[in-house]
Parts: C-alpha cells; sequence; structure tokens
C-alpha cells in the first residue's frame, strides 16, 4: 500500500515543483469558478491570482502574528516567494482546501491580514534532519540543471517563485554542490516491475506527488490499483472515510480490487461563509 507515490524512474522530482504547483491551483480555481456561490463572491480567481505575487514582490508586506509553538509574537515578511511556498504546501493539507479560494481572494482585494493566519509559512520544518535530506536528495539528482526546471507558464510569477522557494529546483542545485555527494549507480533509480498486489491512493490536488506520478509507477506493477481522490492533497489516506476504506478493503483482500464507488461522490469543497 502506497499513500503518494514517487517513480524511481523519474529524474527530475524537485524540477516540477513549478509545474506541480501550478497544475493544483488551476483546478481549485476551476471547482471555485463551477461553484455557483464561489464564482459569486470570489470571481475571476485563475485571472487575478499571479498579480499577488507580483505586487508582494514589489511591495512586501509585514504581518504581526504569534509562533504556534511558543505563543511568541512574531514580524513575518511575506513577498512574492514566501506566498508562493505557503502556497504549494497549503494546497498539499487536505483540511486546508476550502478555505483557499477565499484567502486569495482576500489577498486580490490586498487585504493581506489574512496572512496572519499561516505563521508557519515563516517556520523552518520540524524534526527534519537537513543533513539527510540532502544526502538522499543529492545523491538521486545531483545533475539537476536550471535549464531542466519546468515552468508551465500558467502563472509565471508564481511559477518562478517556486524555482526559487527554499526547498526548490534552485536551492537543490546550489545545495548539491556544496554538500557534494557521489551519484547513486543508475541501477537504484529502475522502475520496479513486480506482479504483487499494490494499491495507490493520490490526491487530485497534491502539489508534492501529483496524481501523474502514480499512474507512472503503476505502468510496471501488473497488479496495482491506482485511485485519484478528488479535492484531497497530500496523504489522502488519513482525511477521509472514502481512502480509508479503500485502504482497509485492500488489506483485507489485496487479491482484489477495492470498491470505489465512494469516489464518484466526491468534488473539491470550497467555503464560501453565509452572507457573503
Amino acid at each position: 500500500f502506497i499513500d503518494s507515490s514517487v517513480p524511481l524512474g523519474r529524474m527530475t522530482l524537485q524540477a516540477e515543483n513549478p509545474s506541480n504547483g501550478t497544475r493544483a491551483l488551476h483546478l481549485l480555481f476551476e471547482a471555485c469558478s463551477n461553484d455557483p456561490a464561489c464564482s459569486r463572491d470570489y470571481p475571476d480567481l485563475e485571472a487575478r491570482f499571479d498579480g499577488v505575487i507580483a505586487k508582494l514582490d514589489e511591495n512586501p508586506v509585514t504581518v504581526s502574528t504569534q509562533d504556534p509553538r511558543t505563543g511568541e509574537e512574531l514580524k513575518i515578511v511575506f513577498n512574492g516567494d514566501r506566498l508562493a511556498e505557503a502556497l504549494f504546501m497549503a494546497v498539499a493539507q487536505t483540511p486546508m482546501i476550502p478555505a483557499l479560494p477565499g484567502f486569495i481572494h482576500s489577498l486580490i482585494q490586498e487585504d493581506y491580514k489574512v496572512l496572519e493566519t499561516i505563521p508557519w509559512a515563516a517556520m523552518p520544518p520540524m524534526n527534519f534532519a537537513h543533513g539527510l535530506g540532502f544526502s538522499a536528495m543529492c545523491s538521486e539528482f545531483n545533475t539537476l540543471t536550471e535549464e531542466e526546471i519546468v515552468l508551465e507558464g500558467r502563472f509565471p510569477n508564481f511559477e518562478a517563485s517556486l524555482a526559487n522557494m527554499s526547498w526548490g529546483p534552485k536551492a537543490l542545485i546550489k545545495n548539491c554542490a556544496v554538500w557534494n555527494v557521489e551519484s547513486l549507480a543508475p541501477m537504484t533509480r529502475t522502475a520496479v516491475r513486480s506482479d504483487v498486489p499494490v494499491l495507490m491512493l493520490t490526491g487530485e490536488l497534491d502539489t508534492m506527488t501529483p496524481p501523474a506520478w502514480s499512474h507512472e509507477v503503476a505502468e510496471t506493477l501488473s497488479n496495482g490499483y491506482v485511485y485519484e481522490l478528488p479535492g484531497f492533497g497530500h496523504s489522502p489516506t488519513f482525511y477521509g472515510p472514502c481512502p480509508a476504506s479503500l485502504a482497509l478493503q485492500f488489506l483485507k483482500d489485496p487479491t482484489v480490487a477495492p470498491d470505489a464507488s465512494c469516489i464518484s461522490e466526491m468534488k473539491t469543497s470550497v467555503n464560501v461563509p453565509a452572507g457573503e
């Protein structure tokens, strides 16, 4: 059972961060435009979104908030790069997705007070061993070049910011040049071929491990089952009864494809407060 798959044969995972983020936001904006209340109260998000990144790059905004770990006051400077990285992470977190159209609409209206609700955007990840991360990533992707960074072009400012984010492709290139670890043998990146039953769940809006990667992994797994969860981000198993049901069915009998009828009832949910 694999939740949010990464294909071994793909050599440019970090390089795809910008295009993966763009794909997820496009789907979110599409869901809003298809929802009568969301499209009425938060119109034209797709057309207006990229300008928010450009505005914050030109005129960064400082907000006051609290450190969720210590309670101390924080002053956080948001430029376009910091906001782009925060949104990339937010779309991957299923519980946050419904509120994002309203959050982005507030930013378009230059109501930057909403930035106070995401203090984690300015904090380094907790319980993360950077050295171990560099050793693993750089041994696998230390031949990555800036020319390989995938830019879709739908949101140019957003995509450029994602390329610059703290753990994005440009940072990886610089860090690996300093970390200087040897490349793994090419055979370690060979896709696994197997007839062992494998269940793969993937979130439709996952920015970190998009659905296409799970489908790619399944190409060499003759008894692989792939299910894409609408409206879900990264690691969908933990965020709803439908993915949990699929996992439990598979664990009970991996030789039979789970009943996935619950997926047909799912869609990306968007929150529009009453009275807006």
